[in-house]
């Protein structure tokens, strides 16, 4: 777990501990989009990187779960 004494090892513990929760509210946010919207993106033939930038990301429903925890 402990990454020796120096600086690198607390930014490495920090940004860790930091990045899990950040992740988990962030993947939360994502599977909480309305399928719908995802299915009619992908309906007009929206691709891979439109769907992830212009439906999961956007909103303030991925706002609101970052901000949660």
């Amino acid at each position: 777990m402990w990454f020796g004494i120096g600086d690198a090892s607390k930014i490495a513990l920090i940004s860790i501990s930091a990045g899990i929760p950040i992740y988990v509210n962030r993947f939360t946010a994502i599977r909480g989009v309305d399928a719908r919207l995802v299915e009619m993106a992908a309906a007009a033939g929206a691709s891979r990187w439109r769907l992830i930038t212009r439906v999961l990301l956007p909103g303030h429903c991925t706002a609101r779960w970052s901000a949660s925890g």
